[in-house]
């Protein structure tokens, strides 16, 4: 209805500028199916329309007060509401499309975990690795999903170290292994030993809280 709207306070403006007149607006719906507003009625005669407003200039009374500036500054006033419902519109949009990205990040990370619990395909792990990073990285930042992406991102973390420390054990690199497992304990207040296995098992299972607490949440 923006468009009714300017319509309507160009009308006004005339009303209060000009003097004393009367208008109204048309509306009728066009062969394309749009939805159109005038002054004047569609040039078809055999479109029809409908007076949706009526203006009269007793209806606007010109005093004194009035001057180009307080109309000047009405119309601005109508203008910054306008851009305050488009940007309250696209902060949800944003938030809807922020939270499907956040339920399919938590999908792919869900697949890690049951993953985790068999045999695992690496290359497997490896992609949907990838695909969780993709998504956490697409999130916008909406304050209201700050918890859960913090979690989400917990969790990719945890699972994310465990190919790290496996290159690292097939490679025979021990004392680099070993300051790896350490950094994260520090990090994330674990205990895991200096151990592949041990260590990857502590890693997996912190993720999976990390998870379980971002699945409620969503």
């Amino acid at each position: 209805m923006n468009l009714l709207k300017h319509l309507v306070y160009v009308l006004v403006i005339q009303l209060l500028v000009i003097g004393p007149i009367h208008a109204e607006i048309n509306s009728w719906v066009d062969e394309n199916g749009i939805r159109r507003y005038s002054e004047s009625p569609p040039e078809n005669p055999e479109v029809p329309y409908e007076v949706i407003e009526e203006i009269k200039s007793e209806d606007f009374p010109r005093t004194n007060q009035q001057t180009p500036d307080d109309l000047d500054l009405h119309l601005e006033k109508i203008k910054a509401e306008e851009r305050k419902a488009a940007d309250e519109t696209l902060l949800k949009e944003q938030k809807a499309a922020d939270l499907e990205t956040a339920k399919t990040a938590y999908a792919s990370l869900r697949q890690l975990h049951d993953l985790a619990a068999g045999d695992v395909d690496w290359d497997e792990y490896e992609r949907l690795l990838a695909d969780a990073k993709q998504k956490l990285d697409a999130l916008t930042g909406i304050p209201e999903l700050d918890n859960v992406r913090a979690l989400l991102t917990d969790a990719y973390d945890s699972y994310a170290v465990v190919p790290e420390i496996r290159h690292l054990e097939n490679a025979g690199r021990q004392k680099s292994l070993n300051a790896l497992i350490s950094e994260m304990n520090e990090k994330w207040g674990t205990d895991a030993p200096h151990n592949y296995f041990k260590a990857r098992r502590i890693f997996w299972e912190r993720g999976a809280d990390k998870l379980k607490a971002a699945g409620g949440m969503l």
